[in-house]
């Protein structure tokens, strides 16, 4: 965690990104890109010391590429209307 909160910053844009009409895509399609480069890290020597990443790390991050580039690449566009509220 960084002491300067820039992790939660970045939470807060990708949740409010994700949220956004338009962008949830987007959003998906760059995690899965960040997650699919750290999945390849994991298999690189050096940046596994300087990222002190594990092979559970390197497993989860591949599971997190597949998800995320599943909802941001192919899943289906067409959202279901609304239920109206009673």
């Amino acid at each position: 965690m960084y002491a300067d909160g820039l992790d939660r910053r970045i939470g807060h844009q990708i949740l409010v990104g994700s949220l956004a009409e338009g962008y949830v895509y987007t959003v998906n399609r760059v995690l899965a890109v960040v997650f699919l480069l750290l999945f390849v890290g994991g298999f690189i020597p050096a940046f596994v010391d300087l990222l002190a990443i594990n092979a559970a790390d390197t497993i989860l991050h591949l599971l997190s590429a597949l998800l995320t580039g599943y909802w941001g690449f192919i899943a289906p566009r067409q959202v279901a209307p609304a239920r109206p509220r009673v």
